[in-house]
């Protein structure tokens, strides 16, 4: 098998990678907050846990979990402002 070099990105190439990613965990942190607020307020709504979690192919478990932070998350956001 044949050495290959590793290529060494110039810093300002770096730094751009690390902002990209750094705004991309951002994102994706916020997409399941709120996805967890969602579920608290189906739920509040009337939907029982058992269809959200069939309707998302996850656990019932996993939907009550969700249910509990995104209703710690929902009054945190309310408290806030």
């Amino acid at each position: 098998m044949a050495y290959r070099k590793k290529f060494d990105w110039p810093q300002p190439a770096r730094d751009a990678l690390l902002e990209g990613v750094r705004l991309e965990h951002a994102a994706a942190r916020e997409a399941k907050t709120r996805l967890k607020i969602r579920i608290y307020i189906a739920v509040k709504q009337g939907l029982t846990t058992q269809a959200i979690a069939t309707k998302l192919d996850i656990s019932q478990s996993l939907v009550s979990q969700h249910r509990i932070e995104g209703e710690a998350a929902y009054k945190a956001r309310r408290a806030a402002g």
